[in-house]
């Protein structure tokens, strides 16, 4: 647990420098990994001679309803007001409490999901109704891998067209697909390609199919690209055009093995 804790406050520092968390822009795009943890980082220069126990705390999702937009609450003395909180973010959601009086009030939230991507606001208000209240804006952005594509193919090698069929699973948004032939991109319409999704109902990821078509007697390479352009991942497979199948291939070992006997026989 203090390795893991160690390695996300590694995590938060490395974005803060990278975003200068003492001038954060109004809005940050943040992105995450399908059912992985994610740091939404928030900071603010905490004035002598207060503390973190002299702010409250709000981690929310302005514009949903209002039992779903608060993330988080922590209210003045370190107070968290965990029943307050959206049922959607129960366990997933918290705050580097060891941290806060350096200004640290980023929130570390859980295996994300995909309808955790949104606009979280992150408000900071003072227990001095004098001073003025920071709100800083993370917009969050969640993809999934997709899995390995696969190809499935119809028909043996018989001189008629042959449909190979690309499958792709698992992965958030939709993919662009490409095919190619010996490794050359092919036009769509000349191979008749065509492709559909569809997007799980329960964790929203999408399947995708795509197939082109070729003549069974042209012996190529047929490669299919499924291209996730959000993560900046490219997987592909590959299959051959027009191979023989085992029992092709048996049919002609007997061949041959059955010519090889006869031409002995006669040289006998």
């Amino acid at each position: 647990m203090a390795r893991m804790w160690l390695f996300w406050m590694g995590i938060f520092s490395m974005v803060c420098s990278l975003l200068m968390c003492q001038g954060l822009p109004t809005t940050t795009t943040i992105s995450a990994v399908l059912r992985r943890d994610v740091i939404l980082p928030c900071a603010y220069q905490i004035a002598s001679p207060y503390s973190s126990k002299d702010y409250r705390i709000y981690w929310q999702i302005p514009g949903r309803m209002q039992n779903e937009t608060l993330v988080y609450f922590l209210n003045f003395d370190r107070v968290e007001a965990l029943a307050e909180q959206s049922s959607a973010y129960d366990n997933r959601a918290k705050l580097f409490l060891g941290h806060l009086d350096e200004g640290n009030f980023s929130l570390l939230l859980s295996d994300v999901n995909l309808r955790d991507q949104a606009s979280y606001e992150c408000v900071i208000v003072s227990r001095d109704v004098g001073k003025s209240t920071k709100s800083i804006i993370i917009e969050l952005q969640v993809s999934a891998p997709y899995n390995e594509p696969t190809i499935g193919s119809s028909e043996l090698c018989s001189g008629q067209a042959r449909t190979h069929t690309c499958n792709a699973t698992g992965g958030y948004p939709k993919p662009l697909i490409y095919w190619t032939v010996n490794d050359e991109p092919i036009p769509n319409d000349l191979y008749n390609v065509t492709t559909e999704s569809f997007q799980d109902p329960i964790d929203q990821t999408y399947s995708v199919t795509s197939k082109m078509t070729m003549q069974g007697s042209e012996h190529a390479l047929i490669g299919c690209t499924v291209e996730n352009q959000q993560l900046g991942q490219n997987k592909s497979a590959s299959v051959k055009n027009c191979q023989r199948s085992g029992s092709q291939a048996l049919s002609v070992s007997a061949a041959s093995v059955f010519l090889l006997e006869v031409w002995l026989v006669w040289k006998v």
